[in-house]
């Protein structure tokens, strides 16, 4: 496959092409200069013809990243949720604690006056 240049620009007026323009252009598709209209055109032939019929991204890999690392999020809230959780019946227990020992702290300063 032809390796192409990083930049591109107009044969015409010097314009410095887009990376969007440059990509319908690997895709064989006709592009057009954005100042002057100057028609660019890449002819593929062969086994460069490859590039044409395959996406420049995978979207069913990229689906299937994206859903495997939605389930690993997922697994990690739970783990984290659970811990909180765990964490926040552990003080509301130990606040209960401190409570009922107030609780019997002033009714022994309620019964001793």
């Amino acid at each position: 496959m032809t390796k192409l240049p990083k930049h591109l620009y107009c044969s015409n007026c010097g314009t410095l092409l887009p990376k969007n323009l440059m990509n319908s252009l690997v895709l064989g598709e006709i592009a057009y200069c954005e100042d002057c209209g100057q028609k660019f055109q890449f002819k593929i032939t062969g086994v460069e013809s490859e590039a044409k019929r395959k996406p420049l991204i995978d979207w069913e890999k990229t689906g299937v990243d994206l859903q495997q690392n939605m389930e690993k999020l997922g697994k990690n809230i739970q783990k984290v949720t659970k811990v909180v959780v765990r964490k926040s019946i552990k003080t509301a227990h130990k606040v209960g604690e401190e409570v009922k020992k107030f609780g019997k702290e002033v009714k022994k300063f309620i019964e001793e006056d």
